[in-house]
């Protein structure tokens, strides 16, 4: 069994317009995913910047205040950055996985055994009651213990980000649809009026009388195409399309010699337009009455020809010549029967 294929193809204004708001649309989910995944991509980028920013700040007076045994030191270091809007929480972790000095907005189900602990800084996203939670991870080192430095950020504004910029590319998307289809519209409307205003100039000139290609001062391409096209149309044009024609004998005969020059109108019937019938007084010429004797009969008359049919008279045979033929109409003879 053959696939049925249905090719769509637009017309008119609501079908292009149709089309333009697929294509619209389409490059509105194509760059969506992408605008999306680069403002996220940036803001992890800033993120990690801002967790490097605070591991620099205090790692010194972290390591003073563990070298120290300090712990209240350490607990108002780490309550100190977590003030910043961006930082959700911040903690320590030692070599066994053991958490010190957590802040107050610390996830209750973080682990320090869910963070890399290396010699080189470390992020990984974790999910906390179903927003995402960037971690980073920073080695402190003193002269008797190492420990790692976890930076919290909540990357739920990320989303919010990532939405704004998604809603600010689609109507920008959507403006410069707009502005691009007023330009065009503009440019149509522009070229019709010139196209119109130049058929109409051209359709006065032909009305005047002016020849379509003679000299026009002032004229355009545009009015040179027009004229030319007019004068295409005028020489292709039938004899027959010309409104003014009075049909008449000599107009039929001067039709057929212009539009087929050296051709011959022959009819063929089963009814003869003249039948030649012997009787008491003699032979007499009788016209059948026929629609088709009536119709064809002043055609071949003026155009001149042949027309071969049956014979029906009874005195047809003694008036043909060697040729079966004869001349009709009788006294003004105009085509061969």
């Amino acid at each position: 069994m053959s696939r049925l294929r249905i090719i769509w193809r637009p017309s008119g204004l609501v079908g292009y317009s149709l089309l333009v708001i697929g294509l619209l649309a389409a490059m509105t989910m194509a760059v969506a995913p992408f605008s999306r995944g680069l403002i996220e991509q940036w803001s992890r980028l800033d993120v990690e910047s801002r967790s490097r920013l605070v591991y620099n700040a205090i790692q010194g007076p972290i390591v003073r205040a563990l070298t120290d045994g300090d712990s209240a030191r350490l607990a108002n270091i780490l309550q100190g950055v977590a003030q910043d809007d961006r930082i959700l929480a911040v903690g320590l972790c030692d070599e066994r996985g053991v958490l010190h000095g957590a802040t107050d907005m610390m996830p209750q189900t973080f682990s320090c055994q869910k963070v890399a602990r290396s010699d080189a800084e470390s992020f990984s996203s974790i999910v906390n009651d179903g927003r995402r939670v960037l971690v980073g991870s920073f080695p402190i080192t003193t002269r008797d213990e190492r420990a790692y430095l976890v930076v919290l950020h909540d990357l739920s504004f990320v989303d919010a980000r990532a939405g704004s910029v998604q809603r600010y590319a689609v109507a920008a998307l959507i403006g410069v649809a707009l502005i691009i289809a007023a330009i065009a519209a503009f440019l149509v409307i522009f070229v019709l009026r010139g196209w119109t205003a130049a058929l109409r100039r051209a359709v006065e000139d032909m009305r005047a009388g002016q020849s379509p290609l003679g000299p026009r001062r002032e004229r355009t391409a545009v009015d040179a195409q027009i004229h030319r096209l007019l004068k295409d149309l005028e020489i292709g044009k039938a004899p027959t399309e010309d409104a003014e024609v009075q049909w008449s004998p000599k107009s039929l005969h001067d039709l057929l010699a212009t539009a087929l020059p050296g051709a011959e109108v022959i009819v063929l019937s089963n009814r003869e337009p003249y039948i030649h019938n012997r009787t008491e007084n003699g032979i007499v010429l009788q016209t059948p009455a026929s629609g088709l004797v009536s119709a064809l009969e002043p055609v071949i008359r003026a155009c001149g020809g042949t027309w071969i049919a049956h014979g029906s008279g009874s005195a047809d045979r003694e008036m043909v010549d060697e040729n079966d033929t004869v001349e009709v109409p009788p006294g003004a003879p105009a085509y061969r029967l």
